[in-house]
């Protein structure tokens, strides 16, 4: 520890000379700081060109619930049940769900203090600096598409179940739904999740006020088909089926509540359309913690029923909760739950199609990505990050299966919420005069927790008292941050308990990233470097940042003081 704190502090003292010297790190880690201008322009000019600001709470809380029901009960409960936690598959959601609501408190925050579209990419931008929120928008580009790729081929696979109940001497026609090469296990073809990407990306041309019409009818019906399956279902919930309640352990319910993060991301959806809401300050968190709370009551009780009628090796992975009903011979049942999930993927594959636009949009208006991506035609709608993003989530559903992506998506979405609730502490903590001290204290405590999260997955023959010895350094450091004075006091939503709370969700984020395979983080890996390629070539030249840290004195929006960068070094 003493090292890693030695390493840090030598490495932020050296970057410190070069900057002086050629100043390419300072346009690293130049910060937007035009973000809140443009929140008081946009909220001057909402008939001029760009994204409308047209929905309310309720709006959100519907493309919320249709993006996170869709892609927890449908897709992962059947792969987590039956190959990671068993009938403690409602430990994992709890556990991922209380992640899940630490960091949406740091969301809320952010969002209704920046409501810009872009997510985790535009609050990192304003707190941490650019190379930051070029990593955390890059990712986030993966984890939506991916998102879609997943969801769609669940759909496939749902309708593939729907042909089997009504047509079960039909088998030719399954093909179109699912077919793979013997002795390639990486690819799998499925033809037909390509027609609900395209339908999907069809109605997102339309606009979003319309599109939202669409969704807020498909997620009522979705509400119905879930409440048929909880409440009809617990009729045959047999409790021996729950024996054992932990057949992989707790490695396993830790294991599999890194996978059922990706049933959560829905949250992180929401604040993609901060740029297109009426009233961000109110109708953002109530937005946010509104989706959170309705969805994990679901899961609880899916899980409960799911893991109840089938004994947990004979789940079904593609489509759990239609072949559950036809286990215990109620085939009608089951074409209603596979009609219903059709329905419901439906909605969820809409939804994830619609964040990734406006992620590429508003990093193009930023300049950091292509100036094509920035274009909205007369009714709002980002053309060509629609039609894009629709064609990139196409490929990968089309060639990938299930369990080759879900996981990539889960360390997108933890990397996203690990910046944002360590960018909390920027925001309130950070003092203008000394800029560098509370970011280098949030990556120490990222370094300590990290440590701390692999001694506690890896080092499974150690005494509990030696794992709590290196859980101690993190509760020492976490409170160790009220040496630093309270700068900002948001006056929209406030984070609680700061900084605890957003320490806490730090530590657990990163536990179940590193529960997760290793491959799955090399890919994330790969990409990255990709992406970085891409900011060196154009981004970091066109950065409109760059462009008003020349030209215009700015107002910085973590302490509004009018002072800019280069008052701060002085």
């Amino acid at each position: 520890l003493s090292f890693s704190f030695s390493f840090c502090c030598c490495l932020m003292k050296k970057m410190s000379l070069i900057d002086r010297k050629c100043g390419w790190t300072h346009q690293l880690w130049r910060r937007n700081l035009y973000a809140l201008e443009e929140v008081e322009l946009n909220k001057q000019n909402e008939e001029g060109p760009g994204l409308k600001r047209v929905l309310r709470w309720w709006e959100l809380i519907g493309y919320g619930f249709a993006f996170t029901v869709g892609s927890g009960i449908f897709v992962v409960s059947g792969q987590v049940a039956n190959e990671m936690a068993g009938p403690s598959l409602l430990f994992s959601f709890l556990i991922a769900g209380f992640a899940s609501l630490l960091s949406a408190f740091c969301y809320s925050e952010f969002a209704a203090h920046v409501p810009l579209s872009g997510s985790a990419y535009t609050f990192s931008y304003v707190t941490l600096g650019e190379i930051v929120a070029w990593f955390i928008g890059w990712n986030l580009t993966l984890e939506y598409a991916i998102s879609a790729s997943v969801v769609a081929r669940s759909w496939s696979n749902y309708l593939a179940a729907l042909w089997n109940g009504f047509f079960p001497d039909s088998p030719m026609w399954l093909g179109l739904y699912n077919s793979t090469i013997p002795g390639v296990e990486w690819l799998a073809f499925s033809p037909m999740s390509i027609v609900i990407i395209g339908i999907c990306t069809g109605l997102l041309m339309f606009g979003l006020k319309d599109s939202s019409k669409v969704n807020n009818i498909l997620t009522l019906v979705n509400l119905s088909v879930i409440l048929f399956i909880i409440i009809y279902g617990a009729f045959f919930v047999n409790p021996d089926n729950w024996v054992p309640f932990f057949p992989y352990g707790a490695s396993g319910v830790f294991t599999g509540a890194g996978t059922c993060f990706f049933s959560f991301i829905g949250f992180d959806s929401v604040t993609t359309l901060a740029g297109e809401v009426k009233n961000p300050q109110f109708d953002l968190p109530v937005g946010i913690i509104g989706t959170l709370g309705i969805v994990s009551l679901l899961y609880v009780l899916v899980s409960l029923v799911l893991t109840g009628m089938v004994f947990y090796p004979n789940i079904d992975v593609n489509a759990p909760l239609a072949i559950a009903f036809q286990q215990v011979g109620q085939g009608w049942a089951s074409n209603l739950v596979s009609i219903g999930s059709l329905t419901t993927l439906s909605a969820t594959t809409f939804v994830t199609l619609l964040g990734q636009p406006r992620v590429f949009y508003q990093m193009s208006v930023d300049g950091l990505f292509f100036e094509i991506f920035g274009r909205t035609d007369k009714n709002g709608t980002p053309v060509m990050g629609t039609l894009i993003s629709g064609a990139f989530a196409a490929f990968f559903a089309f060639t990938l299966p299930l369990s080759s992506l879900t996981n990539m998506i889960s360390i997108g979405t933890l990397m996203a919420f690990t910046v944002v609730c360590a960018g909390v502490l920027v925001l309130r903590l950070q003092d203008p005069l000394k800029p560098a001290q509370v970011p280098l204290s949030a990556f120490l405590y990222i370094i300590l927790c990290t440590i701390s999260c692999l001694v506690f997955i890896h080092a499974k023959h150690m005494p509990l008292w030696g794992n709590l010895l290196f859980l101690l350094p993190c509760v020492i450091y976490t409170f160790s941050f009220y040496i630093f004075p309270v700068i900002k006091v948001p006056t929209t939503f406030k984070t609680p308990l700061v900084p605890i709370l957003p320490c806490m969700a730090i530590y657990v984020n990163l536990y179940l990233i590193y529960s997760l395979d290793i491959w799955s983080i090399v890919r994330v890996f790969l990409w990255t470097i990709v992406g970085l390629l891409i900011y060196f070539f154009y981004g970091i030249k066109h950065s409109r940042a760059r462009l008003h840290q020349s030209n215009i004195p700015s107002i910085d929006p973590i302490n509004q003081d009018g002072f800019d960068d280069e008052e701060f070094d002085e």
